[in-house]
């Protein structure tokens, strides 16, 4: 077998490949960083890329995540106040 770029009709040798795909590589590292910052930035021009502060503790994003919210409200609410009984609820 001979090696690629010996003059047997392969027209990079192993180093090339190499600095070539390297290259590629980069490219489209470059490219999809481009593409995501101009996706988001259009995003954050259209809609916004957040709720505000108020809406995110409520669960805005989702019935579930808002029944979660509700529970942990109630959750801290009760920790906050003196509790009545001593007994454990299991």
């Amino acid at each position: 077998m001979t090696e690629p770029g010996s003059g047997d009709g392969h027209p990079m040798s192993t180093a090339g490949q190499l600095g070539a795909q390297g290259i590629g590589i980069g490219a489209a590292v470059v490219w999809s960083a481009i593409g995501t910052y101009l996706v988001v930035k259009f995003l954050e021009a259209s809609v916004g890329a957040r709720v505000s502060l108020e809406e995110e503790r409520n669960g805005r994003t989702c019935p579930t995540l808002r029944l979660l919210a509700g529970r942990v409200r109630q959750a801290i609410l009760m920790k906050a106040e003196p509790s009545q009984s001593t007994t454990p609820v299991a």
